[in-house]
C-alpha cells in the first residue's frame, strides 16, 4: 500500500515535471511534433516509459487547457 502511493506521488511529480517542460516549449513557439522530437532527444519518456509522439503533446496541451494553466 505504500509502495503504491509512492509510485503515485512520483508519477505525479514526473507528470507535473514533463507538463512544465512541455508548456515552456510552447510558450517559447514551438510547435507539438518539435516538442517530442525534443524530448525524445533528451531521453525523456511518457509515464509509461514510451517515446514522445505529437498526439502526446496535444494531450497534455489539452489537459492543461481543461485545469486552465493555459
Amino acid at each position: 500500500m505504500v509502495a503504491s502511493f509512492l509510485l503515485k506521488a512520483l508519477a505525479s511529480d514526473t507528470n507535473k515535471q514533463i507538463l512544465d517542460t512541455i508548456l515552456d516549449k510552447v510558450h517559447r513557439g514551438m510547435s507539438p511534433q518539435q516538442i517530442a522530437s525534443h524530448l525524445n532527444s533528451i531521453n525523456l519518456k511518457t509515464i509509461r516509459g514510451k517515446k514522445f509522439r505529437t498526439g502526446t503533446i496535444n494531450m497534455y496541451l489539452k489537459r492543461a487547457r481543461e485545469l486552465q494553466l493555459v
